[in-house]
């Protein structure tokens, strides 16, 4: 084979390497904006909900609960079908089972709003575990950078979907009608992931997993899976809940989803960048320190007297919960022998975790039906973030 052949086929590679790239990215991008903007939409038009369906604090919390505790039972079910079937397709799957369930919930019916709720939390449980594993199995060499392209696409659809849900739901005169819009990113992530069947397929098919033993019940994975808990409890409790404490505590000149806006986009460039600089050696005392970064986040929003000082808490927080998230499913992939490995210990952490998460919207939501003011709520939410700091310092190999 001559030089300019060679060359010729280096090139090939090249730009063969560049378009799956290129694909993996809008099909991680499309997955996480179907992963959170059903689930995101529900905090900044949570008191319209409240209001035309008679929901007190407590039910109306359950919007959230639900999809946490799908989350957890779906945990450990997800790691026995991914065997049976392959990563792609569960995701294929469950990426049908939150389509059909954004649709069910724009039903006029507070039956069906929970329904689909419990459709959407149902598949949403399986990508939690499923995706990581699938970078790590398939892509090996790439799941760095695709861990941090799913981890800042998350935090990025998120404040996106904040943003334009309640613009949206007022242009069409109904907030059931702007849920149910937001089933063509699922079905165009679908799309996607079915171009990637045969495909991947194939190249597990020649990539098998590391044969070996995993353990489950370890000192680790139970710290993990804390970690994760109680980082989540934080978030959504936040999605669902912040936006009315603002409008509790100051008068907002401005959209009040804009605020979950704010704390999403401030979360994207550490979302992205904690994947790509954790190792074994640092992961530990960068976990602790940006679980520690909230506190001062929620003291500016709870003793600030400004908008400013609010906007600054909603920055600093969004710092905090990005970075904790893409620092717990880090931790899961470093420990992680392979991709069944990385989805045993994500499955357990996500099985206890969303247990542990699924009482912040509920809980706090009942906590200030009971004290009439959202002040113990952020306090709790601080003493939380503490914890989280503490039981990231036990973490270890």
């Amino acid at each position: 084979m001559s030089k300019e052949d060679v060359t010729d086929d280096e090139k090939r590679r090249a730009f063969s390497k560049e378009k799956l790239t290129f694909h993996l990215s809008f099909l991680v991008f499309f997955v996480a904006f179907t992963m959170r903007g059903p689930m995101g939409c529900i905090g900044p038009l949570m008191s319209q909900i409240r209001l035309e369906r008679s929901l007190s604090g407590t039910t109306a919390g359950l919007l959230t609960t639900l999809p946490l505790l799908l989350f957890a039972l779906s945990a450990p079910l997800s790691v026995i079908v991914s065997k049976k079937i392959g990563n792609i397709k569960l995701i294929a799957v469950s990426l049908i089972t939150i389509t059909i369930g954004i649709l069910v919930r724009s039903l006029s019916s507070t039956f069906f709003l929970f329904l689909g709720t419990l459709l959407i939390g149902f598949g949403t449980g399986f990508l939690n575990v499923i995706v990581p594993a699938f970078f790590k199995e398939s892509y090996t060499k790439e799941s760095g950078k695709l861990m941090g392209i799913y981890s800042s696409s998350l935090t990025f659809t998120s404040a996106l979907t904040a943003a334009v849900v309640e613009p949206l739901a007022a242009i069409c005169s109904s907030w059931e009608v702007a849920f149910a819009l937001f089933s063509l990113p699922s079905i165009i992530a679908l799309l996607l992931a079915l171009s990637f069947v045969k495909k991947v397929n194939a190249k597990t098919a020649n990539n098998e997993s590391v044969n070996g033993e995993y353990k489950l019940f370890t000192k680790r994975n139970f710290l993990i899976a804390i970690y994760m808990g109680f980082q989540s409890l934080i978030f959504f409790t936040l999605l669902t809940w912040f936006p009315t404490i603002a409008s509790f505590s100051f008068s907002l000149p401005f959209n009040k989803g804009l605020l979950i806006t704010i704390m999403q986009l401030a979360s994207i460039v550490p979302a992205y960048f904690v994947p790509v600089v954790c190792n074994e050696n640092n992961v530990r005392k960068l976990t602790t320190f940006l679980a520690l970064l909230f506190i001062p986040g929620m003291l500016f929003c709870m003793l600030g007297k400004t908008i400013v000082s609010l906007i600054i808490g909603a920055i600093i927080m969004g710092f905090s919960l990005g970075s904790t998230f893409s620092g717990a499913i880090t931790l899961c992939a470093i420990y992680g022998k392979d991709g069944r490995d990385t989805a045993c210990i994500i499955s357990f952490g996500q099985c206890i975790g969303y247990v542990l998460a699924s009482f912040g919207p509920t809980g706090f939501g009942l906590l200030n039906d009971i004290s009439s003011s959202w002040f113990p709520v952020m306090l709790a939410l601080c003493l939380i973030a503490l914890i989280m700091g503490i039981v990231a310092i036990g973490i270890k190999r």
